[in-house]
């Protein structure tokens, strides 16, 4: 038996980072564009630029950053802090919770 557990960051109320988010900021590091980003995800572009606009919003910063004259994106130093965070946390939950499956089931 399996002990599953859903999390995400929020600020102010709102999703900053979840599972599927930090899948799409670590799509568009490998892919170095949004399009690309969104078809690894199985995501409209809309879909994965309104969740990227949304998580920047709530952060007032940005997560992306273009460079003029240049086609695509790159993550900013602030996402790949939030990445590591969100695995750091991710990991530690997920071993806890197979500690907790262990000792009581």
């Amino acid at each position: 038996m399996d002990l599953k557990i859903k999390w995400w960051l929020e600020k102010d109320g709102g999703l900053v980072l979840g599972k599927g988010r930090c899948m799409l900021l670590e799509a568009i590091d490998r892919g170095g564009s949004l399009r690309e980003a969104a078809r690894i995800c199985g995501i409209s572009y809309r879909a994965a630029w309104g969740k990227l606009r949304a998580s920047e919003d709530r952060l007032g910063e940005p997560l992306v950053e273009t460079q003029p004259g240049k086609r695509g994106m790159k993550i900013t130093p602030r996402a790949r802090q939030l990445i590591k965070i969100f695995h750091s946390i991710d990991q530690k939950l997920q071993e806890t919770t197979a500690a907790i499956v262990e000792k009581t089931l």
